[in-house]
């Protein structure tokens, strides 16, 4: 249950308006930990707006951290991975929860919980459902299996009311492989799930460099090349050791700072799995609960990705004051202001990546330019706070156009 709210006073002006009544919002993902880090103070920020929140998502372990953010919590059976009967149970679960509650807005957002939940708001009479589009996870896939990840993509889309990418470049990608027409797609401002806590990720971080590599065990005069997400072949694992195993040989003083753990699906290659655990000079730390510290660490940071919605970490990197390299992939280009915050490669191209990382390995000046300049681009276009009022607008709007 969300935390107590104060009583509503007994009495009002005579002639004056009464309170406006909140919004009854529920928001939807997959996993707990989306809740957690796609939407970090939005949930509150719209609670103190007015808006009444009920999160609902797979079974976790973090129940007390959720709902001491204001909200209630309900929890459904649903995991990332589609099973026919168990998919079947939830969305029946979740469309009687919903014709219950009968809120005024439902959010859904993440491929599974998308997929369920656009169909058991539709079959609860839901009348003002949103639909988030993070990404656009069949990009890597081919056959049967991209064919099928396609139309679970499209489906939402269809179904909901109103459809929100996180980057115009998912927009376009989407628009193009029919998934939703570029004209019920709409992205606010530059795009952003959430936006950048510029406090959080601040250049102030990179003074405490020294110490935060005496921790991980990087030495205080190494240049370090850094790589947050998770280990997997999407993320361009096997193209980045490539490109490694080239530029450690050619600047003795480097070193790779990892961020992020494997998974069962996608898993890279036997070989890049041993380079990253036996090379010396890589530290590999696994997934944290909150990295913005360990960015200090860094000189710059690389994202080789297959495919993004919108890169969040190369929006922090950037905050933080840290030059990029990544590639031009959907989702990855977007967060990127080319050539002056960083460089952009081709997709796949571990030759074109051990280029450009080389570029500004060599050149601390530029490295220097292009960090200062990601900041600026970062506090102009993706400010937390802004990419929130734009989400309340956004729901207000609804509220307005859509007779409940």
């Amino acid at each position: 249950m969300s935390a107590p709210r104060d009583e509503a006073p007994a009495h009002h002006v005579a002639g004056a308006a009464p309170p406006a009544a909140p919004v009854r919002l529920c928001v939807m993902a997959t996993l707990d930990i989306s809740i957690q880090n796609l939407f970090r103070g939005r949930l509150e920020y719209l609670t103190q707006r007015g808006f009444d929140i009920t999160v609902v998502c797979g079974p976790t372990r973090i129940a007390d951290e959720i709902t001491a953010r204001g909200v209630r919590l309900f929890v459904v059976p649903m995991g990332r991975w589609f099973s026919p009967w168990r998919d079947v149970q939830s969305v029946t679960r979740l469309a009687r929860f919903l014709r219950r509650e009968r809120f005024d807005i439902v959010e859904v957002s993440t491929p599974k919980a998308a997929f369920i939940g656009a169909l058991a708001a539709r079959l609860a009479g839901v009348r003002r459902l949103v639909h988030i589009l993070h990404g656009l996870v069949y990009q890597s896939r081919r056959g049967m299996a991209r064919r099928f990840l396609q139309n679970v993509a499209a489906a939402p889309c269809r179904l909901a009311h109103c459809n929100i990418a996180v980057s115009h470049s998912v927009r376009e990608q989407a628009h193009r492989d029919r998934i939703c027409d570029r004209s019920r797609l709409h992205v606010l401002d530059r795009g952003s799930c959430n936006g950048i806590d510029l406090e959080r990720f601040h250049p102030k971080l990179r003074k405490a460099s020294a110490a935060v590599r005496a921790e991980c065990g990087v030495p205080a005069d190494a240049l370090v090349i850094g790589f947050v997400g998770r280990m997997v072949r999407d993320k361009g694992l096997v193209e980045l050791m490539d490109a490694w195993m080239r530029l450690r040989e050619a600047h003795p003083s480097l070193r790779l700072l990892m961020l992020g753990d494997y998974e069962p699906r996608d898993r890279p290659p036997a070989r890049v799995v041993r380079a990253v655990a036996s090379d010396q000079r890589v530290r590999h730390l696994g997934w944290l609960k909150d990295p913005s510290r360990l960015y200090g660490a860094m000189d710059l940071l690389v994202l080789p990705s297959y495919r993004e919605g919108l890169a969040t970490v190369l929006l922090e990197a950037a905050a933080i004051g840290l030059p990029i390299v990544t590639t031009e992939a959907v989702g990855c280009r977007d967060a990127i202001d080319p050539g002056q915050s960083g460089l952009c490669v081709p997709v796949g191209d571990s030759h074109a990546l051990h280029d450009a990382l080389d570029t500004l390995i060599r050149d601390a000046g530029r490295r220097a330019e292009m960090g200062a300049a990601g900041r600026r681009w970062v506090e102009a276009h993706f400010e937390q706070r802004k990419i929130w009022e734009l989400y309340e607008q956004t729901y207000r709007r609804l509220m307005a156009t859509i007779a409940g």
